[in-house]
């Protein structure tokens, strides 16, 4: 496993992502660190980060790469997460 540590900053430049948004450009705007756990191919990855560093959208990103970009089923996914905030936020963005 790869544990990718996200390092908090302003995120308020990011924009809103909506389902017709092009993964490669959903990608492009993510930082260095976000980019590498979005695609980290062969291993799982372990995202550690703290409050407002974007773990909830590498881990929306990380699915929509895996589906968009390397053709894996959605049925194929596990993500587990700590809260009832971040599984429901997740549940919301991706469908």
């Amino acid at each position: 496993m790869v544990v990718v540590e996200l390092f908090p900053g302003d995120l308020s430049v990011l924009v809103e992502f909506v389902a017709s948004v092009d993964v490669a450009v959903a990608v492009a705007i993510l930082r260095l660190a976000q980019l590498a756990a979005v695609e980290r191919w062969g291993q799982d990855v372990c995202v550690v980060a703290g409050p407002g560093s974007g773990k909830t959208r590498v881990l929306i990103e990380r699915f929509r790469w895996l589906v968009e970009a390397k053709g894996i089923s959605p049925r194929r996914i596990l993500a587990v997460t700590f809260t009832d905030k971040a599984a429901t936020e997740i549940k919301k963005r991706l469908v």
